[in-house]
């Protein structure tokens, strides 16, 4: 009973403020709304968990990656599906090489927003220095399907297939495309 209370407290509240989002959530209202007025819902923030997010890229500014990672550990219990946060905690557990936390947020990462190009850089990376080469080749390729003009992507992938056995070609292939999309990875590969 107290909840459609403040249901129609707040409807009421809202026809006041803007007729056509008071009548777009069901609230009665005695004018017409506008139709050239489009109505967009922004994103509800959650300031605790921003404010914990915020105090994480403090410690990261101090390189303090445990506080970073404890700090974002509590923004995520409040936003579980926020992508940016569980990318910020794999950043800091990557400098505290817990590799393992990494991988499971980068793939939740790619779960939650598959266009996040830079997550599957990372776990090719992670992936390669696990020697799990398969796999850092894998998720390369997802990546440069995502963006086919991302250079270290094809330099790690590269990378994989160089030390995996038969796949020399597709080594030098991606070698050459790394080069294409950025010449500074020519003068790194030379140095190999």
């Amino acid at each position: 009973m107290k909840k459609l209370a403040v249901f129609m407290v707040l409807s009421f509240v809202i026809g006041q403020i803007n007729p056509a989002l008071a009548q777009s959530r069901g609230a009665p209202s005695d004018s017409k709304p506008d139709a050239s007025a489009a109505v967009v819902a922004a994103p509800a923030v959650n300031r605790a968990a921003e404010d914990f997010a915020n105090k994480a890229r403090e410690a990261v500014y101090k390189a303090d990656h445990e506080t970073a990672v404890k700090m974002l550990d509590e923004a995520i219990k409040l936003e579980p599906r926020h992508a940016k946060y569980r990318y910020d905690r794999a950043m800091s557990l990557i400098e505290l090489n817990r590799k393992a936390g990494a991988l499971l947020d980068l793939q939740v990462v790619i779960e939650l927003d598959p266009n996040k190009i830079d997550a599957y850089g990372h776990l090719g990376k992670i992936y390669y220095e696990m020697n799990n080469f398969n796999e850092c080749a894998i998720e390369l390729s997802k990546g440069i399907a995502v963006n086919p003009n991302v250079a270290f992507n094809y330099y790690q992938r590269g990378q994989c297939y160089y030390q995996m056995v038969d796949n020399q070609a597709k080594a030098q292939e991606d070698f050459k495309k790394a080069i294409a999309l950025d010449p500074s990875y020519a003068e790194l590969l030379k140095a190999k």
